[in-house]
């Protein structure tokens, strides 16, 4: 099952051979990861997850509570294929949850809050954990066991371009990492690539966005190693040497529907 963007600005859930109309929480969703048969939201701000049935129609299974006074706020969720479970990041912890069981299960605890989690991705069966302050380790699973750590200088250009990383990605299909890293220059981003084991392939081109606060996301997309990011305003489809292709405003769509 994937997630398509139908010319670009809308969402579409497609789970050969049928589609199914996605939920309306999904459109104020910060987040979101999708299984074989189940997607997960979560709601920017909110201590809430929400499950839905995707095996024959989309319909609510479960709301599930997130204890952030313990766990700390929800970063970052995504489907671990290889274990069979999803992945949910507060600041504190990693949680793994069954749809079967309808469990949380802490799997891995912050070290300190200087290493406060920040942003998840899986490939294969290894398990990318980027922190606040922009060190990246990679965990081997389903044992957890750590298996190599970048610091911020093996990743980004701190003393020239670089400020932060935004958040992580895999693509699947390609085997690759995406960084969506924060430019020093005012609101613009950029996405970098790598392989799994962090030695970069492309550097993209710096993306200018219109707020310097925006709620952005970025997504493997299908076609050729592409990526797609996204942003309240605007949708830009990204090749995958990280060169822009085309962009599209989501307002412009729906003045014209």
């Amino acid at each position: 099952m994937s997630i398509c963007l139908e010319h670009l600005h809308e969402y579409e859930l497609t789970c050969c051979p049928s589609n199914h109309n996605i939920p309306v929480e999904m459109r104020a969703a910060s987040s979101l990861a999708l299984s074989d048969a189940s997607l997960l939201l979560i709601n920017s701000g909110t201590d809430r997850l929400l499950l839905y049935d995707l095996s024959v129609s989309t319909c609510k299974l479960h709301d599930i509570n997130w204890p952030s006074d313990t766990y700390g706020v929800i970063r970052d969720i995504c489907w671990s294929k290889y274990i069979n479970l999803f992945l949910i990041l507060g600041d504190d912890v990693v949680c793994s949850y069954s749809p079967i069981s309808n469990q949380l299960i802490i799997v891995l605890k912050s070290s300190s809050l200087n290493g406060r989690f920040w942003s998840l991705t899986v490939l294969g069966c290894d398990a990318y954990i980027l922190c606040r302050h922009d060190t990246l380790y990679r965990y081997c699973l389903p044992s957890w066991t750590l298996c190599h750590t970048w610091s911020r200088t093996d990743l980004i250009d701190i003393y020239t371009t670089d400020k932060f990383i935004q958040m992580i990605r895999a693509h699947p299909s390609m085997g690759s990492i995406a960084l969506l890293i924060r430019l020093k220059r005012h609101r613009q981003w950029r996405i970098d690539l790598f392989d799994r084991r962090m030695k970069k392939l492309h550097s993209g081109e710096p993306i200018r966005m219109a707020s310097a606060y925006p709620n952005v996301n970025i997504r493997p997309y299908a076609h050729h190693g592409q990526w797609i990011l996204m942003n309240e305003d605007f949708i830009w489809r990204i090749d995958f040497n990280g060169q822009l292709i085309e962009h599209q405003s989501r307002q412009q769509k729906k003045e014209t529907d």
